[in-house]
């Protein structure tokens, strides 16, 4: 997937637990603003890093990261070790380490849960293309798509673009939904859309 398309799913997915068992009302009266915007600039960042294997993709290219995907892209292939399932639990680990070390963890916590969560969604994407991910990497080798191959699409596609698209409504309807009155029809409507 594009970068996009990557943002687009990332802040779709990372956000889709805050509205589930009424969640919201406790993130709400639980963390301050500035722990929310923490939250999200971390959906921003993880939801890219896997593809700091690759010196040319989007986040490569900025400072700092670029010596980070120059020095990975000389040890590693692209959607190699970065895009498995272990490794999706090491950048959000150096977070939470970085945040217990300044005493921080108790407080901002939840950045590192959807830190791991962006991580993941960046997997997921990547198993929608005609490329997949191997998840299981070391153990597996098998290339998993989480659509049937006829239905996967080639990165930048108009097909991408398309699902983009709709990751951004997506995302934008949940965000209605965060900040509006919680109820259960609320919710009830949440889920009728995936019906």
């Amino acid at each position: 997937m594009t970068y996009k398309g990557h943002l687009a799913l990332g802040y779709a997915f990372s956000l889709s637990p805050l509205l589930l068992f009424d969640v919201r009302n406790y993130v709400l009266n639980s963390f301050s603003p500035f722990v929310l915007v923490c939250s999200f600039i971390a959906i921003y960042f993880f939801s890219l890093f896997p593809d700091l294997d690759e010196p040319k993709a989007y986040l490569s290219k900025r400072f700092p990261w670029n010596f980070i995907s120059i020095l990975l892209s000389f040890f590693v292939d692209h959607r190699g070790i970065t895009h498995t399932l272990i490794f999706s639990f090491v950048f959000p680990a150096i977070l939470a380490i970085i945040l217990y070390s300044f005493n921080l963890l108790d407080k901002y916590w939840i950045c590192v849960v959807v830190a791991w969560m962006a991580y993941i969604s960046h997997l997921i994407g990547d198993s929608l293309t005609k490329s997949g991910v191997k998840w299981l990497y070391p153990f597996s080798n098998k290339n998993f798509h989480l659509l049937p191959k006829k239905l996967t699409f080639r990165t930048g596609s108009f097909v991408e673009t398309i699902f983009t698209f709709l990751f951004f409504l997506l995302f934008g309807y949940e965000m209605y939904l965060f900040y509006t009155p919680f109820s259960h029809s609320n919710l009830h409507h949440y889920f009728h859309l995936f019906l």
